[in-house]
């Protein structure tokens, strides 16, 4: 069944023409960014009473991400574990990247179908910024795909809604960024 599910996936952005370096995979589990968007603090790292960089909880990378696709030069891990969105731009780019920015649609079918959970992408509106930028400090551009009525100002970092049942599925909301979410880290192919 997920080998059709694949197939199909991959005739549909051929025949949108948006398949053109994309890359889809089947889920195995494997082992630059602009201002933070958090309503309270952020980070991942702690320190030890010497002040320096300590080994915690917090700093220890998630082990369940999995690469979902590639498209070159990038390669998106999608990280089941609950992080605020902070907490989620500092493991991405712990693994040289950053959030996902998702540009046009070819890319985000094929997240939304890979996710099983709502999942923080790397658009956010910056403290004392009006419009929503990409976690490298874009801003957000002519593609965008926001669920009806949204954004709705309930928040400044947005997430992919990711329950296919549901009838937003694949659409964009903005949410409170200490909220804690899946996240979409997107990958230099060659670090």
């Amino acid at each position: 069944m997920r080998s059709a599910y694949v197939a199909a996936t991959a005739l549909l952005l051929a025949c949108r023409g948006l398949a053109s370096d994309v890359l889809v995979l089947e889920a195995n589990p494997s082992g630059g960014s602009g201002g933070r968007a958090g309503e309270e603090g952020g980070g991942a790292g702690a320190m030890n009473d010497a002040g320096q960089a300590g080994v915690t909880a917090d700093s220890v990378p998630d082990t369940d991400c999995r690469q979902v696709a590639v498209s070159e030069p990038f390669q998106y891990l999608y990280c089941r574990t609950p992080r605020t969105w902070d907490d989620a731009l500092d493991r991405c780019e712990g693994r040289g990247g950053t959030l996902a920015k998702l540009e046009n649609e070819g890319l985000e079918v094929l997240f939304y179908y890979e996710l099983e959970l709502n999942t923080w992408i790397g658009l956010s509106r910056p403290p004392g910024l009006k419009d929503f930028a990409w976690s490298d400090g874009t801003p957000l551009g002519a593609y965008a795909n926001w669920e009806p009525a949204e954004p709705s100002g309930d928040g400044r970092c947005v997430q992919l809604i990711a329950n296919i049942a549901r009838a937003g599925a694949g659409h964009w909301n903005d949410l409170g960024c200490t909220a804690a979410e899946a996240y979409l880290c997107q990958v230099p192919t060659q670090l």
